[in-house]
């Protein structure tokens, strides 16, 4: 009877611990609230001088880091934010920004092909060359940011001869 009481109390504990784990957003909820309303991705970098100042919460795919004295320049390729402001996979894109990180976290490293989200204000555009264009960034200062976990491919399903299959589906 003690025992059932026990388990049921260390139960309902650890059930309390992996909810509140999971209502602690990966950016803080005052620069959350901030940044609402926010215009779509598409309108700011297409008038980013229309938005200056304005705090928004962006993410997307690293495509470049740069550091410029101080600070480093993330080039993100910006997706939709799905669950928990984590960057949605797929094609859907609104374009390019660049993130200004002043304070860099240095258990995570900055590098291409990992996802971000960040949070700070829009505080300029800048033009740089892309390909055969010529391409109008806005640029954000960041006051905080996410590094998602790195993707894992899947291993693809091996095939042996005497009739099975084994592996990732």
């Amino acid at each position: 009877m003690v025992t059932d009481i026990k388990i049921k109390k260390v139960g309902l504990l650890c059930i309390w611990v992996l909810g509140m784990g999971g209502c602690a957003g990966v950016i803080s909820s005052d620069l959350v609230k901030a940044s609402r309303p926010q215009a779509p991705f598409t309108e700011i970098r297409s008038t980013p001088q229309d938005h200056l100042g304005r705090n928004v919460v962006l993410g997307g795919s690293i495509l470049n880091v740069k550091k410029e004295g101080t600070v480093t320049v993330v080039e993100v390729l910006q997706r939709p934010l799905g669950h928990h402001l984590q960057p949605e996979m797929g094609d859907d894109t609104g374009g390019r920004f660049l993130a200004r990180i002043e304070a860099i976290d240095k258990k995570n490293k900055l590098e291409p092909k990992r996802e971000i989200t960040v949070a700070g204000k829009v505080t300029d555009e800048t033009m740089r060359p892309l390909d055969f264009t010529t391409y109008t960034y806005p640029v954000i200062q960041v006051e905080e940011y996410h590094l998602w976990p790195k993707w894992k491919q899947p291993s693809p399903p091996r095939v042996n001869f005497y009739g099975g299959a084994s592996g990732s589906f």
